[in-house]
């Protein structure tokens, strides 16, 4: 067995190019995975269909959510290049 020592960081704790990609990641996801029950998601949905112009939706989604998006941001920890960290049950 071997035991490694790593660093985890809450996402204020996070440089800003980490932060990004974390910010980036969770607007990926709610691209693919949608949002149930938020009205700023539904929002930023809806005016992407109005324009035909479904590219632009992490923008969107970024604009009309970004407190929500950085509420959940801060439940998870991260390594320091951004990715979320999972601790695995062993």
């Amino acid at each position: 067995m071997k035991t490694v020592k790593i660093t985890i960081y809450d996402y204020d704790e996070l440089k800003d190019k980490a932060r990004g990609k974390a910010m980036n990641d969770l607007i990926a996801e709610w691209c693919e995975m949608g949002v149930d029950g938020n009205p700023n998601f539904d929002k930023a949905v809806q005016e992407t269909e109005r324009l035909k112009t479904p590219w632009f939706l992490p923008e969107y989604i970024f604009d009309y959510c970004e407190k929500e998006l950085i509420e959940e941001l801060c439940r998870y920890q991260y390594y320091k290049n951004g990715e979320i960290y999972f601790e695995s049950e062993d």
